[in-house]
Parts: C-alpha cells; sequence; structure tokens
C-alpha cells in the first residue's frame, strides 16, 4: 500500500541572503575597475602600434615587436591581477585562479587587445552579481549605482551569508 507524500506546515520561511555585502562590493569594484585596464590595453596597444611603424629595417620591427608583446602581457597582466583578485573573492574562485585569469588576460593582450578575456571575466562577475538580484542589461552589463545600492541593502540587513 502506497503511503501519500508527508504534508508540511505552509508557514513563512526567512529568506536567506545570497553572499555577502563585502564579496557583492569587492565583485563590483574588480568589474568596473577592469574596464580601466581594459582602456590602458587599447591605448598600450594603439601607441606600440604607431611606433612600431616608425622603426625602419624587419629585423628592429620584430625585435621591437617581440619586446612590445612581452611588455605589454606584463603591463596588462600586473594591472589585471588586482581586479581579478576582487573578482575571484566575490565570486568564491580558488586562491590560483585570479593569476592565472592574469595569466591568461596578458598573454591575450596584444591579440585583438584582449577583448575576449576582458568581455568573459566580466561576464562571469556579472552573472555572480546577478545572483544578488542585481538586473543585467544589455551585454550582461551591470550598473554601478545598483552594485551600490544592493550593497548598503545587504549592510542595512546585516547579512553576513554563506562564505
Amino acid at each position: 500500500m502506497e503511503q501519500p507524500p508527508p504534508q508540511y506546515a505552509a508557514y513563512p520561511r526567512q529568506q536567506v541572503a545570497y553572499g555577502s555585502a563585502d564579496r557583492l562590493e569587492a565583485l563590483g569594484q574588480g568589474y568596473f575597475d577592469l574596464n580601466k585596464v581594459f582602456y590602458l590595453n587599447v591605448l598600450l596597444v594603439i601607441g606600440s602600434n604607431a611606433a612600431l611603424r616608425t622603426l625602419d629595417g624587419w629585423e628592429t620591427r620584430r625585435l621591437m615587436f617581440v619586446i612590445t608583446v612581452l611588455v605589454l602581457g606584463l603591463v596588462i597582466a600586473g594591472c589585471a591581477y588586482p581586479q581579478l583578485k576582487k573578482i575571484g573573492y566575490g565570486a568564491n574562485w580558488s586562491p590560483s585562479m585570479p593569476l592565472v585569469a592574469a595569466i591568461l588576460m596578458g598573454l591575450n593582450s596584444a591579440l585583438c587587445c584582449g577583448i575576449i578575456g576582458f568581455a568573459v571575466v566580466q561576464s562571469i562577475a556579472s552573472k555572480e552579481m546577478q545572483n544578488y538580484g542585481l538586473k543585467a542589461g544589455s551585454f550582461s552589463a551591470i550598473k554601478k549605482a545598483d552594485v551600490a545600492a544592493a550593497v548598503a541593502t545587504l549592510r542595512a540587513q546585516g547579512a553576513s551569508g554563506p562564505t
């Protein structure tokens, strides 16, 4: 003989907030500051391209191209790492993931200005911020004011959330 499904009391349950204010704030800071690194990347690529065009001789251009790619990669990886560390904290990445992402973004910085790397990381951060109830606009964009308001709300509620 089959047992009927258990009956549960219909009472309101407390809603548990996702994450914490600190994690959302770190996500937002990393997300928005990564734009500055992207703009720096574009400026450096344009400047290095213009400088390379002024050089004479194939050997000189090739040597300077290799040096430019190495320097560009190191600069972008170094500038992106602090932002990726914030995103990694907010998205609960393993401690090595921001470093790996920074190295990959540095390697990709000379190709297409690293557009793919920046887009992927910001998309990941955007999806994580959407878990906090934030709405994304076109291209998964989140507004800075919305992040600040959500952080303030979480702080007012005293939400510590899961770590």
